[in-house]
């Protein structure tokens, strides 16, 4: 199921392309239901060392018969115009008499030409019937325009939606980026101001304290300053009346 969905999958890829791998698919389906029907399971290498895979055999067949009956049912309609698909597909081989009266003699002039046959080896299958004379040719090429577009349109829409998908996502990570940006330049402006405001009172709070300190240091030396003269003065007179007094006592005595 899994190679089924990635072959069904990509650009390029044409109505018939890829229901011939659903039609192999359901062929392989019928092959899977018939081997394990007799207890054969060569396309199960994990399944075949188990040992209760002989028991449920049965089972096994039941699942498949039924997810062939599915694929019958979804792809029913693929049926109808398989014919189309083949001739489009490979209009070289198919018989003139088999196919629809209207595309019998313009299969005929397109098998019987040479020039056509090696274009349509050499050339993609919706450039090949591009190349073919309209004149020539209307019924083939119209009927290949209408085989080809089938699934065109889903896979433009598909295209598109995942295109829009990853434009959506790429904005709104773009949109994210930029509020987070914001809110991060908001943050670090936020924090230099609050950085400036806080060295700002810090410096003015040094040059505060730097002025109370310088303040005190000079009333502290002018006060230190005038005791000093304060109390010279005081010994100077001191020492003056001391002089005296010994210059009297002295002279007193002398006498």
């Amino acid at each position: 199921m899994n190679e089924l969905n990635v072959k069904l999958q990509g650009k390029d890829q044409f109505a018939h392309d890829m229901y011939t791998n659903v039609r192999a698919f359901k062929s392989k389906l019928v092959l899977f239901s018939r081997q394990m029907s007799n207890k054969s399971f060569a396309h199960f290498p994990t399944l075949a060392v188990q040992k209760e895979a002989a028991r449920n055999a049965k089972k096994y067949c039941k699942s498949l018969d039924d997810l062939h009956r599915e694929f019958c049912r979804r792809f029913c309609d693929f049926e109808k115009i398989d014919k189309s698909l083949q001739l489009v597909s490979c209009p070289l081989s198919q018989d003139p008499e088999s196919a629809p009266q209207e595309l019998q003699l313009e299969l005929i002039d397109l098998q019987s030409d040479s020039v056509s046959k090696e274009k349509f080896k050499s050339l993609k299958l919706n450039d090949f019937y591009a190349s073919l004379n309209e004149t020539a040719f209307p019924n083939l090429r119209r009927t290949a325009q209408k085989m080809l577009v089938l699934f065109g349109s889903t896979y433009v829409w598909l295209k598109t939606t995942r295109r829009m998908y990853w434009w959506v996502v790429y904005w709104w990570v773009v949109y994210w980026w930029v509020v987070y940006c914001w809110v991060v330049y908001c943050w670090v402006v936020y924090c230099w101001v609050v950085y400036c405001w806080v060295v700002h009172w810090w410096v003015v709070y040094c040059w505060v304290v730097y002025c109370w300190v310088v303040y005190c240091w000079v009333v502290y030396c002018w006060v230190v300053y005038c005791l000093v003269v304060y109390w010279w003065v005081v010994y100077c007179w001191v020492v003056y009346w001391w002089v005296v007094y010994c210059w009297v006592v002295y002279g007193w005595v002398v006498y």
